[in-house]
């Protein structure tokens, strides 16, 4: 794979993730340049982890489930500002049908890479994806594991969609595409999705009320107090800042 630094940095999706076990001054978190791309476009998705305990960090690596059609063009990584290059490996189909788990494997105390993650340090891992196909690509887990002070860690982040050349949004709300919503249709089919295993909404950008970047609860919250409780409605599909 071949590393490629990319001329400009841009964020506009932006979470942290949950640690488990949770009382430690350890920050994770996950970063998403858009989740609507042109077919080309590249999409960055950036990593990081920082050290605000007392011990070492070991055995860090990061993995992600990615959809099919989507793959890695290029990554790289940086410790306080210095470059290395992760150790990767991918295994399709292990956790998700159809999905890549792919590793980036920071520090391996077996193996002949060593990446230890001092106390006060920083890591950040920049994941370059290609995207050419036309689509809505679903990415249901990432996660990062690593050891320290006899200790157990793993962090996880929420599941988010990536649309790829359908620019789509005509009515924010209308989840399920039928030119009629907001309305309650439309709150029922997002429940359907986030609950019960219900089909993707066709627009990501339809199903996501709050402009947060992301499909989840708060979603339905807001869609909750505009249609049965007078609140405020979605915001236009062109005020996407």
């Amino acid at each position: 794979m071949i590393l490629l630094l990319p001329a400009t940095d841009k964020t506009i999706l932006s979470a942290e993730e949950m640690l488990h076990p949770s009382h430690y001054s350890i920050t994770s978190t996950y970063d998403v340049s858009s989740y609507e791309v042109d077919n080309g476009d590249t999409l960055y998705i950036t990593r990081s982890l920082t050290n605000n305990e007392s011990f070492n960090i070991e055995g860090l690596y990061f993995s992600e489930n990615v959809p099919a059609g989507l793959h890695p063009l290029s990554f790289y990584a940086f410790i306080n500002g210095s470059l290395i290059i992760p150790r990767y490996e991918n295994a399709p189909n292990t956790i998700y049908p159809g999905y890549n788990t792919v590793y980036w494997i920071i520090d391996d105390p077996l193996g002949s890479i060593d990446h230890v993650i001092a106390p006060g340090e920083e890591i950040v891992l920049t994941v370059l994806y290609r995207c050419l196909t036309s689509g809505n690509y679903f990415f249901p887990l990432h996660t990062s594991t690593f050891a320290g002070n006899g200790t157990s860690f793993f962090s996880v982040g929420n599941h988010f969609i990536i649309n790829v050349g359908n620019d789509c949004c005509l009515i924010k709300g209308d989840v399920d595409s039928d030119s009629q919503g907001p309305n309650v249709s439309d709150l029922t089919y997002l429940v359907n999705f986030l609950f019960k295993g219900g089909a993707t909404p066709f627009c990501i950008n339809e199903g996501d009320i709050n402009n947060d970047g992301y499909i989840l609860i708060d979603d339905i919250i807001y869609l909750v107090n505009y249609i049965l409780k007078g609140g405020f409605p979605p915001p236009s599909c062109l005020n996407l800042d």
